[in-house]
């Protein structure tokens, strides 16, 4: 079985690019150099400024660059299976297992040059520990993620402007270290200033350790070139192009070119030439300084490996950092899924250049909602959070012309012709300034055009010309402010006050008819109405008979819907209420017959119209639940008339009853009993007028 070498890169800039393999904790991470990691063995790839790549000491190649193109980094796949490569104008080349996730031209710019160049060069690139995805960095902080590498931020989120505006870098970015959890990282500048974004926490940075960046009363000693991080997460060392290292955090140093013997590029030992590149050690500690005539250092306990062959043999040679300070006067905006989350506030370094480039960073703008509903005469504030506190607000010419969007944030309906457009969902683009910060957002808007309350009315009376009385109006839940007017032909009689008063006559129905509808005296639009004539006033089928403890509630259809009940003949044998309730004038009818001796009329009114029937005077007898009943000698039994039947009844003895048993008027059986009893009467009265005669039985049952 063939075992692939580990594969270090040796690239002609001054970025890291990731690491091939986990690092033990004892390790610094880092995808801050243009070399990346080694073995602790050969296998190292070295890649020249044109796109040469050879492999050194039986190392595994996948291709070269081919065309003519400046490479600045590259960085390998986690498996060391293939590697990306960029250049200095933002193409990205796949080799190996690499996969091609896209470049800044797929970003939609062009280069260096064209209609839409980079504000600066690229400096490196860094791979997703997944593998899927990786990030361009520009020297003036831009950042560009592609696949499933996430962005995080950028300078640009901080409110640092580039290398121009007002707020510009004091000196230009020069690494991105990658926090070894692989959701956050730092960019790191020239003067020592560092940038943090995600998970990576702020560290610290050459302000923070009493430097005054690459001026001032305490400079660095040689500009800062990349940066390796602790695998915990918890240090980042600075490594300058003099090889001197600055600790940020609590992790343990890794080392520096001092302890080989060297005394920077002055002094009694001096290095031969200036740091280019950092390679980190991936099976231990310690890392790598490549420099410039392709000499490679071995710190902190990494294993010695080959030098890198330079020009002028023609296989390779490192490529010195270049500032490149000509650059366009507006940052760019990396494009959508490009979301970013607001970091930590960094110290100092790679800001403005006030007080010796220490500044205080503004947090990222950030705006909680960006979907809204709203109706005529509702003013909502657009929010945002982020920046220096207050805001600018500023909408593109996708904005439609039924909304209204002021300097301050606050968002309205411009309500002419509402009812009108053709589409009332709308999203836009929204600019935020705050501060030295612009972003922007997609605003979502629906608009809710206002309906009616009702738009069906009915007329009353019962024949021609029905009256007509209604209220047009709109929900209260979109406040004051609405006038109402007739639009189009409306029938003679009928008529519409401003406020919404519908009144007048009609002879036959009315549809299709046209309210103009106008708010603040702004037209909406027509919306429609109908009126109906009423239906016809008809009562509900009457009870044939009833019970005389019976209660009825009679029904009727048609008309108003409102209904009043009367009685309209004499003698009553009904008792009807106004709502109504129909029950039996008991003292109206013949107790042996239990039938009246006429017919009752009732009549039902509602509006202007009425309605007439009659109830035939017919009474049913009530009768009890049961008849049979069982007791002992004290019984205590409770008679009822029949569900249904009616309340209201009363009870007495019929004929004979055993001596000491007792009935009482509520129907309750009481005394004694000493033996079974049949062919008990009882009489069932109602309002003191007898309306049946039942038998019962009584078994003894001691």
């Amino acid at each position: 079985m063939r075992i692939r070498k580990p594969l270090s890169f040796v690239a002609g800039g001054a970025l890291a690019v990731a690491s091939l393999v986990a690092l033990p904790a004892t390790a610094f991470a880092s995808t801050s150099s243009a070399a990346s990691a080694t073995s602790s063995g050969p296998g190292i790839i070295a890649i020249s400024q044109t796109g040469t790549v050879t492999g050194e000491d039986g190392a595994q190649i996948y291709g070269s660059v081919t065309g003519s193109h400046t490479v600045v980094a590259a960085t390998p796949t986690p498996d060391g299976g293939g590697y990306w490569i960029v250049t200095r104008s933002g193409h990205v080349f796949a080799y190996g297992d690499a996969k091609y996730y896209g470049d800044t031209y797929t970003d939609g710019l062009t280069g260096l040059s064209g209609a839409k160049p980079l504000n600066a060069p690229i400096v490196g690139i860094a791979a997703d520990p997944s593998g899927t995805g990786y990030w361009l960095v520009a020297s003036d902080g831009g950042v560009f993620n592609f696949g499933s590498a996430p962005f995080l931020g950028s300078t640009y989120t901080y409110g640092v402007t580039g290398f121009t505006g007002k707020r510009p870098l004091d000196a230009p970015v020069t690494s991105m270290v990658l926090d070894p959890s692989g959701t956050g990282y730092w960019l790191v500048a020239s003067d020592g200033g560092v940038f943090n974004f995600g998970s990576a926490p702020f560290l610290g940075s050459s302000y923070s350790l009493g430097y005054t960046g690459l001026g001032g009363s305490k400079p660095l000693s040689a500009p800062i070139m990349g940066a390796v991080a602790a695998p915990s997460g918890n240090g980042i060392a600075l490594v300058g192009q003099d090889g001197s290292t600055l600790n940020v955090g609590s992790a343990p140093s890794p080392g520096s070119v001092l302890d080989l013997g060297y005394t920077g590029p002055g002094g009694k030992n001096p290095l031969p030439a200036k740091v280019t590149s950092l390679v980190v050690n991936p099976n231990g500690s310690g890392y790598y300084a490549v420099l410039g005539n392709g000499k490679v250092l071995a710190i902190g306990g990494a294993p010695q490996v080959p030098d890198v062959p330079v020009a002028p043999n023609g296989k390779v040679f490192v490529i010195p950092n270049k500032l490149q300070n000509s650059q366009p006067s507006q940052p760019l905006v990396p494009i959508a899924p490009k979301v970013p989350v607001a970091p930590q506030e960094p110290q100092g370094g790679g800001g403005g250049a006030t007080g010796g480039g220490r500044q205080q960073i503004e947090p990222a703008i950030q705006v909680p909602t960006t979907s809204y509903d709203t109706i005529p005469g509702q003013t909502m504030q657009l929010t945002a959070s982020g920046g220096d506190g207050s805001y600018s607000w500023g909408a593109s010419a996708g904005m439609p012309d039924w909304l209204n969007l002021s300097s301050s944030g606050e968002l309205s309906l411009n309500v002419s012709n509402l009812l009108g457009s053709q589409s009332l969902t709308t999203s836009f683009t929204v600019t935020i300034e705050s501060g030295y910060q612009v972003t922007t957002i997609v605003l979502n808007v629906t608009a809710q055009a206002p309906s009616l309350t009702t738009s069906s009315f009915t007329a009353t009376g019962s024949s021609s010309p029905y009256s007509v009385s209604g209220q047009v109006s709109v929900p209260s839940s979109y406040g004051s402010g609405y006038t109402y007017a007739e639009s189009g032909t409306w029938p003679s009689g009928l008529s519409l006050s401003s406020s919404g008063a519908l009144s007048g006559t009609i002879a036959s129905a009315a549809t299709g008819l046209e309210v103009a509808l106008s708010y603040n005296g702004d037209l909406l639009g027509d919306v429609p109405i109908s009126i109906a004539l009423p239906s016809p006033l008809t009562m509900g089928t009457l009870p044939s008979s009833m019970y005389p403890g019976q209660s009825i509630q009679l029904t009727a259809s048609g008309g108003s819907g409102s209904y009043t009940w009367s009685l309209v003949s004499l003698p009553s044998l009904y008792y009807l209420s106004s709502s109504g309730v129909l029950t039996v004038n008991s003292t109206e009818f013949d107790a042996s017959s239990m039938r009246g001796d006429s017919y009752e009329r009732i009549e039902v009114s509602s509006g202007s119209g009425s309605a007439l029937s009659a109830v035939e005077a017919s009474f049913k007898h009530p009768t009890l639940s049961t008849e049979d009943y069982t007791s002992g000698a004290s019984p205590d039994i409770q008679l009822a008339v029949a569900s249904g039947e009616g309340t209201g009844y009363t009870y007495a003895e019929s004929g004979t009853w055993p001596s000491g048993l007792t009935l009482s008027s509520s129907g309750v059986i009481g005394g004694t009993l000493s033996a079974s009893a049949s062919s008990l009467g009882v009489y069932i009265e109602y309002n003191d007028v007898l309306v049946n005669t039942v038998p019962i039985a009584l078994t003894y049952s001691p």
